[in-house]
């Protein structure tokens, strides 16, 4: 799914949960600080990956106001990065 709008002000929000169940967490509304974050070294024996990204309100086909975001659990960095993407596409 493409991000609903148009400007660089979504949220996006990664827990990342090694072989030991140590958690790592970071929010940031830049793309480039997430991917640098899960190419550390130390997110290298990562087990799972947990994306959220946040748009903001959003007017539904109802004209109510709702919460849109977009998120998913991810096994391999490779899946991560595409679901990255694709979520913080421009329309």
């Amino acid at each position: 799914m493409k991000s609903p709008i148009k400007n660089k002000s979504c949220l996006i929000q990664i827990k990342v949960i090694n072989a030991d169940n140590k958690v790592s967490l970071l929010r940031s509304r830049k793309k480039s600080r997430i991917i640098n974050f899960v190419q550390k070294k130390k997110n290298k024996d990562a087990q799972k990956y947990m994306l959220r990204v946040t748009y903001g309100k959003l007017t539904d086909s109802n004209n109510k106001k709702v919460l849109g975001q977009n998120e998913g659990e991810y096994f391999s960095k490779s899946e991560l990065l595409q679901a990255l993407d694709c979520f913080t596409k421009e329309q």
